[in-house]
Parts: structure tokens; sequence; C-alpha cells
């Protein structure tokens, strides 16, 4: 059902895609920052309006990162990761940037090491 929800609130265009268990990562379309904090938000707002079924309204909190010049997907997924885990830490269902975090020194930008992603 969150899926769907997903596929509901983002653009054709940007890929979706399971993660783990109950995370998501959504590779948006090149966009302002304006244009994709407004876009995450009304997904998030979305899913805490809904119903599912089974287990009733649901929140989710969102954690993200631009991609960058010479990122390796483990990259941005760190950053996103980092954001995820402030967002949680302040309560959960909110939508938190990486990138804004570092600037407004809520986070401490963090060296990310050039490794390899494993997929499965």
């Amino acid at each position: 059902m969150l899926a769907q929800e997903m596929r509901h609130s983002f653009r054709f265009d940007d890929q979706l895609f399971r993660f783990g268990g109950e995370e998501f990562v959504a590779l948006l379309q090149p966009t302002n920052q304006a244009s994709a904090v407004a876009t995450l938000e009304r997904f998030r707002a979305d899913v805490e309006s809904q119903i599912f079924s089974r287990v009733g309204h649901v929140t989710v909190s969102i954690g993200f990162s631009y991609l960058l010049p010479n990122d390796t997907p483990t990259d941005v997924i760190d950053r996103a990761d980092e954001a995820l885990c402030y967002a949680k830490r302040q309560g959960r269902n909110r939508v938190e940037c990486y990138e804004i975090l570092v600037a407004d020194q809520q986070l401490a930008p963090k060296e990310i090491a050039k490794g390899e992603v494993e997929l499965f």
C-alpha cells in the first residue's frame, strides 16, 4: 500500500526502489531544493492522512541528500541515512535534508569513505 502511495506521489520519471524491509529510495529527476522538499513533504503528509488496512495510520520519516558529481550510490545513501536518523531522533514523521542540516550545524559533515555497494 505504501508503494502505491509512492507511485501516486512521485513523477513518472522518478525512480522508486525498495531498499530493505521498511526503507525505500526515491531518485528524483533534477529539481531545485524547494521542489524536492515540497514533493517529499507532500508524500509524507499523504501517508500520514491515509488509513491503511490492518494497521490504521502510519507515518514516514524521510532523509534526503543531493546526488553530487562522482558520488557512488553508497555516498548519497549514507548522507540521506544521516538525515533520516536525525529525523527519527527529532520525533519522526519529518522530512530532513542532509545538506541543510550540515549548513545549519545540526549535523557535522561526514567524510564518506569511497566504498563498494553490495547489490542483492
